[in-house]
């Protein structure tokens, strides 16, 4: 029989190999990860043998297998740990109280936590970071019949899961718990490499938000369309282009109901140099019409498949609602786009000195962003003002002054009109300044 030394010698031991193992399923996620999304791309990609490569192009498969995987390995480890310091206490004390077992249960839950982290699962992270290639050779092969054991298991536990919640919670498609993505990202965060600018964080948040967004939310109402009318003179319709002042017209007979197609600013004057005919029929250019419920991000996608930079707008009962730009679609991912030329007809944000600014209560918060290079993550309001009465809760005062310690900015209302802002003082710390705080 074993002595008490080497009955929790062993334990010990097996309670590291446990360990040894759960830093092995870490080390595969993030080598599959990282081959997957990482900076290796292109031709310096290397070629994954068959196992390896089904893994990798299978994450949602693996990923489920890999969580349980893990799981197991720390509550074996944690109780192999839980019998070597029994067999100790057990040998010196005798008798254990029930509240002394669980005070060392939880005591080697969370040992085994930490010197698992500590001491097997960053080092095999940043291994499999280094070399993702080399790890996924080396571990795949062991890892599937782990996946073969595991995947009835995994099946199991969704169908009872859909069973107990409902349709209501599993309405759709059941969405794939890819462990391996989900703490790539969650880690992308503390990543040595260089930080992603307010600007990039926009594009990104903007990106997401695409999705949600309707033709009808982004196009050009009816009521605000400048046209050509092919009931009218050359010369009339020359006038209206130069009130107007915008690249692309849409020919009409009439309204918009009755479109030929778009003209174009250059064939314009290519009729002005050459009298021959004045026609504009000759130079249309045909165009897409796209119902008003469909998704901004779809109809983005067929203008840059078809090179078009405007479409018409229909409604239900196929009247022309609207129009919708190229600008105006990517002005909802990379912010607003100004004409060269264009001119407001009020400054609504102007510098008044060095990273100091006065802001309009109306200017529209997208354009605040834009021109002061920040970004207040938030859709719920559309101006300056209605921002600052968000974050205040309550009508500003005069004078009152609010500091954005995210923004690095402090503004200070300057104008009330009523209960309403005006008009403000906008200051910008220096990056200087921002690294010192």
């Amino acid at each position: 029989m074993l002595s008490v030394y080497w009955t929790s010698v062993i334990f010990g031991v097996l309670s590291l190999v446990f360990m040894g193992l759960g830093a092995i399923f870490a080390a595969l996620a993030f080598a599959t990860a990282h081959y997957r999304f990482g900076k290796i791309n292109g031709n310096n990609q290397e070629k994954l043998k068959y196992i390896a490569r089904f893994c990798t192009k299978n994450t949602s498969k693996l990923a489920s297998t890999l969580l349980f995987a893990r799981k197991i390995t720390f509550f074996c480890a944690a109780f192999c740990l839980f019998l070597a310091i029994i067999v100790v206490l057990k040998n010196a004390y005798g008798d254990i109280s029930v509240s002394a077992v669980l005070i060392v249960a939880l005591s080697s839950a969370l040992l085994t936590m930490f010197v698992e982290y500590a001491l097997f699962d960053l080092p095999a992270v940043k291994a499999s970071v280094k070399s993702p290639t080399k790890m996924l050779h080396i571990f795949t092969v062991p890892f599937v019949p782990l996946y073969i054991i595991f995947s009835p298991i995994e099946y199991l536990s969704r169908k009872v899961s859909k069973k107990i919640y409902g349709k209501k919670v599993f309405k759709g498609e059941s969405p794939k718990f890819d462990f391996i993505d989900v703490e790539l990202m969650l880690r992308a965060e503390d990543s040595e490499t260089e930080r992603i600018n307010t600007y990039t964080k926009k594009i990104i948040r903007n990106a997401l938000k695409l999705q949600e967004l309707d033709v009808s939310d982004v196009m050009i109402p009816r009521n605000k369309i400048t046209f050509l009318d092919t009931n009218e003179s050359f010369e009339e319709n020359l006038r209206t282009v130069n009130n107007a002042r915008y690249n692309r017209y849409p020919l009409c007979n009439a309204d918009l109901d009755s479109c030929y197609g778009i003209i174009h600013l250059r064939d314009i004057l290519k009729i002005t140099t050459n009298a021959e005919s004045t026609d504009l029929l000759k130079y249309r250019h045909q165009t897409l019409r796209i119902k008003e419920s469909e998704k901004l991000e779809s109809a983005l996608a067929k203008m840059l498949r078809y090179k078009l930079r405007i479409i018409l707008v229909e409604d239900e009962f196929g009247g022309i609602s609207g129009m919708l730009t190229l600008d105006a679609a990517l002005s909802e991912l990379v912010g607003q786009i100004r004409a060269e030329f264009a001119k407001d007809t009020e400054e609504n944000i102007r510098a008044i000195g060095k990273n100091k600014y006065k802001v309009l209560g109306i200017a529209p918060l997208r354009k605040v962003e834009d021109f002061l290079d920040v970004d207040f993550q938030t859709d719920e309001v559309s101006t300056f003002g209605g921002l600052i009465t968000a974050l205040l809760g309550r009508f500003p005062e005069l004078n009152e002054t609010i500091r954005l310690k995210k923004q690095k900015m402090t503004i200070v209302v300057d104008k009330l009109e009523g209960a309403v802002i005006s008009e403000c003082t906008v200051t910008i710390e220096e990056q200087s300044q921002q690294r010192n705080s």
